[in-house]
């Protein structure tokens, strides 16, 4: 028997779940099911974020500070340094030096003969492949004054016929008078060795020797271009000038005699100059300094000059030595008779 409707309906409301905290009504009779929370009447606030800002470092105030030098680099500069062979020129900063070669150019005088080897091994194994012989002779010679290298052709054969070739390099001690000067110049003269033993030939500055400069341009592309002759300035302890015309000629000594040679081109009488200082006279009355006073000649000089053509002529088969040693023993006994 069917329950009456009112009934039916007090049971239908009767299973419904009911919460009284947070209500939550599920009707069997509706099509959707909504788990929405209700909003609480009274929402408490959330409590608000207090934010903190760091405060700046309170550092003193320098008026008196100086700018940075242009050549000094700053600490967060990104410095590049320079490869070794281009360290060695002068105009490379010495911030950007490579370490080793800023020692080779700081005491060239000193370690001249060190850096002349380094730079051998360097372009024997860069440039020429090894092929160049490790015990490959190069000597200073103080006798080269214009020429900043030379390469000498050897060729020899031993007593079964076998022929071989060797080179032997000089560079001039007046001309090679720095690091960057030693590089240029060793790579010269490496290409003609390297024509003369690996090539077989005397080539001069023909195609063989081209080949070779233009493989170590390529190589090393920090050495300047490889030329024929060098356009070094050459620096000499003494300087002849014209006082008429100004036309200067360097010497390593006192080699020009100003009493028989004057200029080619005015006919005017030349004067030396030591260190860029006039050693005349006259020079030194007009620019107001102190009148230069040559010295006397010792008594030994001036024995020697009276005698030594004497001792030379009743001596013809006596050496330079030898006079002198006669002259030195007739000056030591003419002073002694004196003092008794």
């Amino acid at each position: 028997m069917d329950a009456p409707k009112h009934s039916r309906r007090k049971m239908h409301n009767s299973s419904a779940v009911r919460s009284y905290r947070h209500v939550i009504e599920i009707d069997s009779d509706s099509d959707e099911e909504n788990f929405a929370l209700p909003k609480p009447k009274n929402k408490a606030k959330p409590a608000s974020k207090e934010t903190f800002k760091t405060p700046k470092p309170l550092l003193p105030k320098h008026k008196d500070t100086k700018p940075l030098s242009s050549v000094t680099p700053r600490m967060s500069d990104h410095v590049t340094m320079m490869s070794f062979l281009k360290s060695l020129s002068p105009t490379v900063p010495d911030y950007k030096k490579d370490l080793e070669a800023g020692r080779y150019v700081r005491q060239f005088s000193k370690l001249r003969e060190e850096l002349t080897q380094k730079l051998f091994v360097l372009y024997n194994n860069t440039v020429f492949d090894n092929k160049l012989p490790k015990d490959l002779p190069i000597k200073w010679n103080a006798r080269l004054l214009k020429t900043a290298g030379y390469c000498r052709y050897k060729r020899h054969r031993n007593s079964s016929a076998t022929v071989w070739q060797s080179v032997e390099i000089e560079l001039s001690t007046k001309v090679c008078d720095s690091a960057e000067r030693v590089r240029d110049t060793l790579i010269h003269e490496l290409c003609h060795a390297a024509v003369w033993i690996i090539n077989g030939t005397r080539d001069g500055h023909g195609p063989y020797w081209k080949y070779w400069a233009r493989k170590s341009n390529f190589v090393h592309p920090e050495l300047p271009v490889i030329n024929r002759c060098h356009n070094y300035s050459i620096t000499t302890k003494y300087t002849y000038k014209c006082v008429q015309c100004g036309y200067e000629i360097g010497r390593h000594s006192k080699s020009l005699d100003t009493v028989k040679k004057v200029c080619g081109l005015c006919r005017g009488r030349f004067e030396l100059l030591v260190s860029g200082k006039s050693s005349t006279s006259s020079s030194k009355e007009a620019s107001g300094g102190t009148p230069y006073t040559p010295r006397a000649p010792s008594k030994f000089a001036l024995f020697v000059k009276e005698n030594y053509k004497t001792i030379k002529q009743s001596n013809s088969d006596f050496k330079h030595s030898d006079v002198m040693k006669a002259l030195s023993k007739q000056f030591a006994e003419k002073n002694r008779i004196k003092d008794d």
